[in-house]
């Protein structure tokens, strides 16, 4: 697979393009908390081949920890009260997919990480919280 164009740099109201390495933890600390219980769809795709590992879960939280030598982004997601991780080893650069923020690309030597929003989320009182507190 060939990386995308990473000339769009991403603004604080509508990112788009591919997302700074020094930016992961803080995006997706804010989309999870803007995203919590929205459902989603996680595909992999490597190989020419697509598998789907979630499809309408709640979306929990999507984590970037920047280790070095240990950097993984964790995807979690709901399955009827249990929670489920999908682990990213060695993320090589993130990029919002679409205009919207709708869905996320994370590219690693195992392939991409496809990650759909298809539905509103059900935001959490520390969501709620989140989004009322003054940003920088």
């Amino acid at each position: 697979m060939t990386r995308p164009d990473a000339t769009t740099s991403p603004t604080a109201t509508s990112p788009s393009g591919e997302i700074p390495r020094d930016g992961w933890v803080s995006f997706f600390s804010k989309f999870s908390r803007e995203h919590a219980q929205a459902p989603v769809i996680v595909e992999v795709l490597a190989g020419g081949e697509r598998r789907r590992l979630a499809d309408g879960l709640g979306l929990i939280g999507i984590t970037a920890n920047m280790q070095p030598g240990d950097e993984t982004i964790d995807v979690t997601v709901d399955n009827v009260g249990k929670r489920v991780t999908h682990l990213i080893h060695k993320p090589s650069w993130v990029r919002v997919a679409d205009e919207g923020q709708r869905a996320i690309d994370i590219e690693s030597p195992e392939g991409t990480t496809h990650i759909v929003l298809h539905g509103p989320g059900k935001p959490t009182a520390t969501a709620q919280r989140a989004k009322r507190a003054p940003g920088p």
